[in-house]
């Protein structure tokens, strides 16, 4: 662990001493072809195994692989290869290797054994520290599930002071149909925001009584989005969208572009901070888990 750690403390001081350059570098190719260049270079393998429909391994690609700090400490001391797992010879690799979620990183050693896997997104800092606790065999799932942990225990203590109220001042829901919500978003050139609600769920109440009252939130939404919620079990439109997007559970929230398209959907109740997060996510493009997971059984 001390030798990966020093290679990354290495990557990281000249940052600001010299220009760099930029982004991890992918050889071309086939699998077999990757293990055998890192066999002769004496170099651990790193795989990217992603989809192309994939948000998460968008935003990894785009937001991450392509920085100075990760690009300069994976070049040099890895080789790096990415699949589509859906073409070419990416489906009898997910079968080989049971990809279950994208994405999904992979180390391998010269001698073609694998070290450590982790999967979803991450900061490029975090992504740095997830590599090299897979190169150690680290279990990096594990340690990311505690980190969830306890980042939604102090999210949980800390938000429940968290709220400003401020009477009228929280998300405005506009008593207004759903083509209605499409014509104005047309004429403002914004997204609508549905918050899709069953009348007996309780976190759908909760985030009413709570979160959407928060005057920061409020100020964020009312600008951005033209925002309205529909109750799913009730014909019209309730039914229409739940049919047409595909929702499920509850509170699911949706995206939709002024042309209807969706641009993205989440789901779940959260106190704000933890709601804020998720908003961002999806407005960055990224998959919340439940979505991810939803579209992966689905086989898309």
């Amino acid at each position: 662990m001390r030798k990966v750690f020093i290679q990354l403390l290495f990557a990281i001081l000249p940052l600001s001493i010299v220009a760099q350059e930029e982004g991890i570098e992918f050889v071309k190719g086939t699998f077999a072809e990757a293990l055998a260049k890192a066999e002769k270079e004496n170099k651990n393998l790193f795989v990217d195994c992603y989809a192309s429909w994939c948000g998460p391994c968008r935003y990894m690609s785009n937001k991450v692989f392509n920085t100075d700090l990760v690009g300069k400490y994976m070049n040099s001391g890895y080789i790096s290869f990415k699949i589509d797992m859906e073409k070419g010879e990416g489906p009898e690799l997910q079968k080989q290797f049971k990809i279950k979620a994208y994405p999904t990183f992979i180390i391998f050693s010269p001698e073609r054994k694998e070290l450590g896997r982790f999967s979803g997104t991450a900061s490029a800092p975090q992504f740095l520290q997830y590599i090299a606790m897979a190169t150690e065999g680290k279990d990096v799932a594990a340690f990311q599930q505690k980190e969830q942990e306890n980042k939604i225990r102090r999210n949980n203590d800390s938000q429940k002071k968290d709220t400003i109220y401020d009477e009228g001042k929280g998300v405005l829901f506009l008593d207004i149909s759903y083509e209605q919500a499409l014509e104005k978003a047309k004429a403002e050139n914004k997204r609508i925001f549905i918050d899709c609600y069953a009348s007996w769920c309780a976190p759908c109440k909760k985030m009413l009584d709570t979160t959407f009252k928060d005057t920061r939130l409020g100020n964020f939404m009312n600008y951005q989005f033209i925002t309205i919620k529909v109750n799913m079990e009730k014909a019209g439109d309730g039914k229409m969208l739940k049919n047409k997007f595909g929702v499920k559970v509850y509170p699911t929230y949706l995206l939709i572009n002024p042309d209807g398209t969706l641009y993205n959907k989440f789901v779940g109740g959260a106190y704000v901070t933890t709601f804020a997060d998720k908003l961002k996510n999806a407005l960055l493009g990224e998959e919340d888990e439940y979505t991810q997971k939803e579209r992966m059984q689905k086989g898309n």
